[in-house]
């Protein structure tokens, strides 16, 4: 059939070199799993800590509003609030000496 095969003392060394490779391959695996667990890991705890920063400061400013009653208050309006503030003159301004 053509094949070259391994004779005497070399087939052992061929047979050690395939474990080797299987080896390799398999501590390379582990070693990216490992490391990418970390990863995520850290990266994880990192997006909670985040995600209940934001729930605190959110929780935290929804309180302001209310009155007495629990109900939202009621915020004063501002001009530009989305719309053009229209400028006053100071009073006395337009008055003639």
């Amino acid at each position: 059939y053509g094949d070259i095969l391994p004779t005497g003392v070399i087939r052992l060394i061929a047979a050690a070199e395939a474990l080797n490779g299987l080896t390799l391959i398999s501590w390379s695996g582990a070693f990216t799993f490992i490391a990418m667990q970390r990863f995520w890991s850290d990266r994880l705890t990192e997006l909670r800590e985040e995600k209940r920063t934001m729930r605190e400061v959110k929780k935290a400013t929804s309180g302001q509003n209310k009155n007495r009653n629990g109900k939202r208050a009621e915020t004063p309006h501002r001009p530009g609030d989305g719309e053009a503030a229209v400028l006053q003159p100071p009073p006395g301004a337009n008055a003639r000496p």
